[in-house]
């Protein structure tokens, strides 16, 4: 496939380290991702994660999710209507529908103040929580958000009871920073659900910033940031590593 969308790299930033451990890169190669762009991918010499040599600025990553272009290329790419927000509802509460019976049997928190920050729409969140003890906060630049996620976390410390992060953490550039930030707007004994895609179930694409190697890789990640992780798991949906953790 090649599209004829604009490109985010042609605005990227500089060159880096690996965002998950900080190593230098092994080798950068030039790859062509699934939308027929091509930019460079490097792979850490020191953890094995592979990254974008160079990610996308800030404005440009805002943007490309603003915009409705990540949605669109996602359907052109998949053959999907993920620019139709009805289906993408209902992709995103199958999803929650999975780890329903997991969160009767887990102690997560079900009242108080919780932030729904990424691509979730806020369906997640809302469909995890209860309506009548719960308030949400979600952060996103599309439909669905009450909240820009920079506005969700310029707030006071202690602010949210539990934070979840579905299928977001691998856009971002730095995700132990953005971890780090989870914490800090957590209060003591809050829970953080969060996932990344496996790379073997996925495409090379600009809009995933790192892919770790292994669940150890992404659970280091986790901790380094200050959580403890509670549980890993790898099958509820088969094509992501989910963490639960807490403060």
């Amino acid at each position: 496939m090649t599209t004829t969308e604009p490109r985010p790299e042609l605005v990227t930033g500089t060159g880096r380290d690996c965002p998950l451990c900080f190593g230098f890169p092994a080798e950068t190669t030039t790859i062509t991702d699934r939308y027929g762009w091509t930019w460079g991918l490097s792979v850490c010499a020191k953890c094995g994660a592979e990254y974008q040599a160079r990610p996308m600025t800030d404005a440009a990553r805002r943007d490309f999710y603003a915009s409705g272009l990540y949605r669109r290329l996602a359907a052109q790419a998949t053959g999907k209507p993920w620019d139709d927000p009805k289906y993408l509802r209902g992709e995103q509460e199958t999803y929650a529908w999975r780890w329903l019976d997991r969160w009767d049997r887990i102690d997560f928190y079900r009242s108080g103040h919780w932030l729904d920050y990424g691509g979730s729409t806020g369906v997640v969140s809302r469909k995890w929580s209860h309506p009548e003890f719960t308030r949400v906060t979600v952060a996103d630049y599309g439909d669905g958000a009450t909240v820009t996620p920079e506005a969700a976390l310029a707030v006071p410390d202690g602010t949210y009871d539990a934070v979840l992060c579905c299928q977001t953490l691998d856009h971002l550039p730095n995700p132990l920073d953005t971890l780090a930030d989870f914490r800090l707007v957590a209060k003591p004994g809050a829970r953080l659900f969060v996932d990344v895609v496996k790379r073997e179930h996925t495409k090379l694409k600009l809009d995933h910033e790192w892919y770790p190697p292994t669940a150890s890789c992404f659970l280091s990640l986790i901790e380094r940031a200050g959580w403890t992780p509670l549980w890993l798991d790898g099958e509820i949906n088969p094509t992501h590593w989910s963490v639960l953790a807490w403060r």
